[in-house]
């Protein structure tokens, strides 16, 4: 198996996420630089081991308890917001086709350092589904709309006029099973606020069309997957956000897959 999945077999028994503390220290140097020379809650660098033309990684500077993403309380979801604005804003500049952000968790999600960190992967036409064992893989490329603030399907589950299957909903967000599983588990989770609301409001239709002004909101998505999942998935999972054509983006409403319930491979690109 790729070394991220072989090294998830022993990453309770051995790895504390030490490895990252040298690079943001910089002990380590090579081409791991941050990316990120803004925020000073946010390290982002080049893999070491790509699987993508475009393979970088978005961690918080200060682990503050956050060794896997089930850790998430929610004191956390401010640095969340954080981690995955940045993962949107870098993605959008170093892969504009498109790109997909992945959180490991556990043992089945194939995490492999014991700090919490999101994979950003682009550059190329990227795959579908990310890492599923057994399944049959597509390229294929949905059709970006003219009006990424238009109406979506996602409009009719959260009016009420398309039933869903529901996993759990409060007033920001709605989590729902995925009509097409591509795992045991597979659910989709969505801000109620959707992008026809309009520019001026909370609707985002894609990662990196996300503003400052979003970020709690990306926060609180972040959280309520590492819960979710926690939860559906105890012995692991895999978070993922589609970005664009290249991203296999379906539909312009942002939306976290949470995906497990079974052990998964690597790479998901």
């Amino acid at each position: 198996p790729h070394n991220e999945e072989a090294n998830a077999q022993e990453i309770f028994a051995a790895n504390d996420g030490s490895i990252f503390d040298n690079i943001i220290s910089g002990k380590w140097d090579s081409k791991r630089k941050n990316l990120d020379d803004v925020n000073p809650d946010v390290f982002a660098f080049h893999d070491i081991n790509p699987t993508a033309p475009v393979h970088f990684l978005v961690i918080p500077t200060h682990k503050n308890g956050l060794s896997m993403l089930r850790q998430a309380k929610e004191e956390h979801i401010k640095v969340l917001g954080e981690l995955a604005y940045t993962a949107g804003q870098k993605g959008a500049q170093l892969s504009p086709d498109g790109f997909r952000v992945v959180v490991n968790d556990g043992k089945d999600g194939c995490q492999s350092v014991g700090h919490l960190h999101l994979h950003v992967l682009g550059g190329r036409q990227l795959i579908w589904p990310p890492g599923v064992k057994g399944k049959e893989l597509t390229s294929e490329v949905a059709e970006e709309p003219k009006d990424k603030y238009g109406f979506t399907i996602f409009n009719n589950l959260l009016d009420g006029t398309w039933p869903c299957d529901k996993v759990y909903e409060d007033e920001k967000v709605l989590c729902f099973k995925d009509i097409s599983p591509q795992a045991k588990v597979h659910m989709l989770i969505i801000p109620k606020a959707k992008p026809i609301d309009g520019k001026e409001g909370f609707g985002i239709p894609q990662l990196r069309l996300a503003q400052d002004k979003h970020k709690e909101l990306l926060g609180t998505l972040l959280y309520q997957a590492g819960r979710l999942g926690k939860e559906h998935c105890p012995n692991g999972f895999r978070v993922v956000i589609n970005d664009g054509p290249q991203g296999c983006q379906s539909v312009y409403h942002l939306h976290l897959h949470i995906i497990g319930g079974e052990p998964l491979g690597w790479p998901a690109a």
